[in-house]
């Protein structure tokens, strides 16, 4: 009798059994916290130049924004000292024409830091890039165009917008094709680590 007993105990607490132990089975630890990941030029779309090579010495137009003074010719070696920020751009690209506001922001804000040559291809000798700087306000950019794309020929340039990243020493530190975010994360990454990686090479 008392075995029998025993018997249906055990029947009536097996599946209680069971199921403490599968409730220490599936018992699942906690989530971990995963850092996010920190940063870097790589993650904003630079690419480094493979050789870091002197910039061609290319001859573009500096115009200025009083129509009745002169064009005066120039090259990157001009710029040399400090970094140089060189951005390839067009009044008739969309994606560039949203940037320079943005860009004349950036140089507003960081200009001491670098030299930034914005080089419209224009074949108006100025006149369009002129008079969408007076539409926008821009004021703290000058007036560069590159009349026959040479200079972005050289530089191996193949669409709009490009930044161009060059040293003090007037060698190419790597390059953005596209968009860039001016005044948000990207343009603080950009004036931090530029100007400690390219001051010097």
């Amino acid at each position: 009798m008392k075995n029998k007993s025993f018997f249906w105990l055990g029947i009536c607490l097996s599946p209680i059994v069971l199921a403490l132990l599968w409730m220490l089975q599936s018992k699942t630890e906690p989530l971990s916290v995963v850092e996010a990941p920190q940063k870097s030029l790589l993650s904003i779309d630079f690419v480094p130049a493979k050789v870091k090579e002197t910039v061609p010495d290319k001859e573009f137009l500096f115009i200025p924004l009083n129509e009745s003074e002169p064009t005066v010719k120039k090259k990157l070696t001009d710029f040399s000292g400090k970094p140089t920020i060189v951005h390839f751009w067009a009044t008739w690209c969309g994606a560039c024409v949203d940037e320079i506001p943005e860009l004349d922001k950036f140089h507003e804000k960081y200009g001491d830091n670098f030299h930034l040559v914005v080089i419209a291809s224009d074949e108006t000798k100025g006149k369009a890039v002129r008079e969408f700087y007076q539409e926008k306000k821009i004021k703290n950019l000058s007036i560069y165009v590159d009349e026959k794309s040479a200079l972005a020929r050289s530089l191996k340039v193949g669409a709009l917008p490009t930044t161009v990243f060059v040293s003090a020493a007037n060698k190419e530190q790597g390059r953005i094709v596209g968009p860039v975010e001016w005044v948000g994360e990207a343009g603080k990454l950009l004036n931090a680590q530029l100007s400690s990686t390219t001051k010097h090479n």
